[in-house]
């Protein structure tokens, strides 16, 4: 009896409050990156602004300390004191004492000066005054001095040196210019940090001031490791005017610099992205709670749907696992839904014609599969025949009959071996006629080479491999790396027998390969493509294709070689049970 069962479009109406949740989502994740944006639009406007503001400021106050320095250095007590005779002790003592007082009393009045340093024309410390010693330094920061501190005009200089920010002034006479002397005035740091904290807008701020030098004046964060750290990684000389950059430790910063053109000084001010979009954080964990709320929601609507339709789905996606593993008997029961019973209806007819089809297309595929191989091991053939016919030919022109007869033999061990026809064979005949190849070539190259084959004991006789897996890759060796060699040469095989399978290598010492056709190798042993451009021999390219067709990417080959020193060529084969991985016979 027939019967219109309940639709699933009503069933599903209530997960549509899912897709509310995720609309909720997107709206809340376009506010929150809208927001964002905004803050840090207005932030950088605000440094920008600010930065050039302060930065005049900073100028001033340049300008403002370079008179001083005017003040204090161009004055007729000086002048005097300078001129003074030095000829003894006691004159040289008055005259310090003359040019100390007349710096003295009138640089008391400005507390921006930390120090001062006075040199005569012979570069001659003459007197100093320091307004108070910090702990641990020394009496005398300056005992000399360095004429490229000055200004040869004398017009007064600022530089940072040894992490003190100096001005220095050649000092001239009043007469006849004569050069009387050097001035050097340190300026006092914490009046440089007292003008700093001006000129940040908020605490999330940090500042930097760096003099025409690139060097280092003052900066306020918090922790000197880091600030050092940030400057070490960091050049802010080659950012622009604003600008988002990342900083070690700080992550994405707004950066703003203003460059005086009165000293070409350069301010940085810079503010973390983390400490400006704290409002769209909250925004963020607003959303996020709302989600939360949409989600709880969205799971209760679907425990409601769950016996109408989350039970029949999971048992159609068993089914379907059970059928890709290869049960085919599997079908699913009656549904409660109309679409349900119609797909799971389908779904039956489908198994059962699958059913039906599979045995043949698998046999046809096997078919396939032997004609292809076949066809790779044929492409060999003719190649072996080829050079041998060569070798003998030569052999015959200079009469070397014995060596006509070893090589007539060993070929004829090849072709009865090949005549066979067989797609698989034994490890011990894979080896022998490789042996007979290696034979006929050393009668070939005039004993230009050795070679030695190693089996591994537990590598046993009767383990089958694809015909023509070794010899391919010996005559690789051969032809390509000892016969192009000047030295003599050793090629060697070698069979090892591993839990997983056996490793065959063949390893000679010739004249190598270039690292470039290493990795087309390599690359292309990964997974064959016919669209890529190979650019190496056949041989190891059939011995490749043939290992894909056989083992479907189980199998391993590698090449290492490098110019002048040799190749090795490793092979892996899987010793597992399959249509062609039967490698022992009584395997089962």
């Amino acid at each position: 009896m027939k019967y219109r069962k309940n639709s699933i479009h009503t069933q599903m109406i209530a997960s549509n409050i899912i897709i509310i949740t995720l609309l909720v989502a997107l709206i809340g994740a376009s506010v929150y990156a809208g927001a964002t944006w905004l803050q840090i639009r207005n932030s950088q406007r605000l440094n920008n602004e600010l930065v050039a503001a302060k930065g005049k400021n900073f100028d001033e106050t340049s300008r403002a300390f370079k008179r001083t320095i005017n003040y204090l250095t161009i004055t007729n007590e000086l002048d005097y004191a300078l001129n003074l005779e030095t000829s003894d002790r006691g004159s040289l003592n008055l005259a310090n004492r003359a040019i100390k007082k007349a710096i003295t009393d009138k640089s008391i009045f400005f507390d921006e000066i930390y120090g001062w340093y006075l040199f005569d024309a012979d570069h001659n410390l003459r007197a100093h005054q320091h307004k108070r010693y910090n702990k641990g330094e020394q009496d005398v920061i300056f005992p000399q001095m360095d004429e490229s501190w000055f200004d040869p005009s004398g017009q007064i200089r600022s530089f940072v040196l040894d992490g003190r920010l100096l001005y220095t002034r050649k000092i001239v006479s009043f007469k006849n210019l004569e050069e009387l002397g050097y001035f050097v005035a340190i300026y006092d740091n914490s009046y440089l940090h007292q003008q700093l904290s001006t000129i940040l807008a908020s605490e999330k701020q940090f500042a930097i001031v760096f003099d025409a030098y690139g060097s280092l004046i003052v900066h306020n964060y918090t922790d000197n490791d880091t600030m050092n750290f940030i400057l070490e990684q960091v050049d802010f000389s080659t950012m622009e005017n604003s600008q988002i950059v990342k900083i070690p430790e700080l992550g994405k910063t707004i950066v703003a610099q203003y460059i005086s053109p009165y000293n070409n000084w350069r301010l940085v001010l810079a503010v973390s992205l983390k400490e400006i979009t704290q409002f769209s954080d909250l925004l963020l964990l607003i959303i996020l709670v709302i989600g939360c709320f949409g989600l709880l929601f969205g799971i209760i609507a679907q425990f409601v749907n769950s016996r109408h339709i989350i039970k029949p789905l999971n048992h159609m996606v068993n089914v379907v696992n059970k059928v890709e593993q290869g049960d085919y008997s599997q079908r699913l029961g009656p549904q409660q839904s109309e679409e349900m019973e119609i797909l799971a209806s389908s779904f039956n007819q489908l198994i059962k014609t699958t059913d039906n089809l599979i045995n043949q297309v698998l046999r046809h595929e096997i078919k396939y599969r032997d004609m292809q191989l076949e066809a790779m091991q044929a492409q060999i053939r003719p190649h072996i025949l080829y050079n041998t016919l060569e070798c003998i030919n030569w052999l015959a022109e200079f009469g070397r009959k014995e060596d006509i007869r070893k090589v007539t033999i060993a070929f004829s061990n090849i072709m009865q071996s090949l005549a066979k026809g067989e797609k698989f064979i034994t490890v011990r005949e894979e080896l022998s006629y490789t042996e007979d190849f290696l034979a006929i070539y050393k009668i070939l190259l005039e004993d230009k080479f050795s070679y030695t084959i190693h089996s591994q004991s537990l590598v046993s006789d009767d383990v089958i491999i694809p015909r023509l897996t070794i010899q391919p890759l010996v005559e690789n060796a051969v032809l390509h790396g000892i016969k192009k060699s000047r030295e003599k040469g050793k090629v060697t095989v070698s069979l090892v027998s591993t839990p997983e399978g056996i490793l065959i290598s063949v390893i000679d010492d010739g004249v190598g390969m270039e690292d470039s056709v290493v990795k087309r190798i390599n690359h292309y042993a990964e997974l064959p493509d016919e669209s890529l451009t190979t650019n190496f021999g056949m041989g190891l390219r059939n011995v490749i294709d043939r290992l894909w067709l056989v083992y479907q990417g189980k199998s391993r080959f590698s090449v290492t070689s490098s110019p002048g020193w040799g190749t090795t060529i490793d092979v892996f084969i899987p010793l597992k049970e399959s249509e062609h991985e039967l490698f022992r016979p009584d395997s089962g």
